[in-house]
């Protein structure tokens, strides 16, 4: 089979009246990642589906840059590699406000949109959205941009939105955290005797321990177990790099359960996800 042109695969967009929602599910699962990267975890699926097909409505059920040539074609396109896998779009979640611009600033609920890498990587390519309508003002993509934003505005100024909002808020890592202390040994104390408490970036809520909006530990059926998001293979288990401070609260986590002579396990961060998705339940 020959390699599926650019061409072809909007033609084969066109012709598919599922193109723009038969990927959603997926978005539901998607965005659970991201809601952590807010602060929010252990969220309920429920809340999940309903702020991503809020998402979904106010960009018109479409991805957000779409646009259609004279013949009806879609302008906007997926990934090269699923051409010829997929006749609907393969979203992807992007942040309006550039994350290569703002860092960890632009990660907040409603500054994501579905999107799919024509529009991700080849029309915004880490500007700002405003920065984008200004690139693309008077054309048809600018007018998409304008509508869409204009839904959106109405999206989050709606009772509707608010509510969600209000109902997410209690998933969130912050909340619940009484008691502060300034030592991260003193919040892994904590930690292990099941208490709440916070340090300026190391959290224990609720039987997790965070570094930053990341869990890192858990305590699961009352045995301790610390993810192993290092570059180092600890007591048999592959670390997963995530970045150089979560590296340090994990070690720290280590030494002071050691200092407080409690056993722990370091495990894979894929089974440490899975101990995760059961607490939630």
């Amino acid at each position: 089979m020959s390699k599926m042109t650019l061409k072809e695969h909007r033609e084969r967009l066109a012709k598919n009246k599922d193109k723009t929602d038969i990927d959603l599910p997926r978005c539901y699962k998607t965005f659970k990642n991201h809601l952590k990267n807010c602060g929010y975890h252990r969220t309920p699926v429920d809340i999940i589906k309903k702020i991503v097909d809020l998402i979904g409505k106010a960009q018109d059920e479409k991805p957000f840059f779409y646009t259609e040539d004279k013949d009806g074609i879609p302008m906007v396109w997926s990934r090269p590699a699923d051409w010829s896998k997929h006749d609907h779009f393969r979203y992807e979640w992007g942040h309006l406000v550039s994350i290569n611009q703002k860092g960890h600033a632009a990660n907040y609920i409603e500054n994501f949109a579905l999107m799919t890498a024509r529009g991700n990587q080849q029309l915004q390519t880490s500007l700002n959205i405003d920065e984008v309508f200004e690139l693309f003002d008077g054309s048809k993509t600018g007018v998409t941009i304008f509508k869409n934003l204009s839904r959106r505005k109405r999206l989050f100024a709606s009772n509707v939105w608010k509510d969600l909002m209000r109902s997410i808020e209690k998933y969130h890592v912050k909340q619940g955290v009484e008691t502060k202390v300034e030592k991260v040994k003193d919040v892994i104390q904590s930690w292990s005797a099941g208490e709440n408490s916070t340090s300026q970036n190391v959290q224990s809520v609720d039987g997790l321990l965070y570094s930053y909006a990341l869990p890192i530990a858990c305590k699961y059926e009352n045995f301790l177990f610390i993810c192993n998001y290092t570059k180092r293979r600890i007591n048999g288990c592959d670390g997963k790099w995530y970045s150089k401070y979560t590296s340090q609260h994990v070690g720290q986590a280590m030494r002071g359960l050691d200092a407080l002579g409690k056993e722990y396990h370091v495990v894979h961060h894929v089974e440490f996800e899975k101990f995760l998705d059961k607490l939630s339940q």
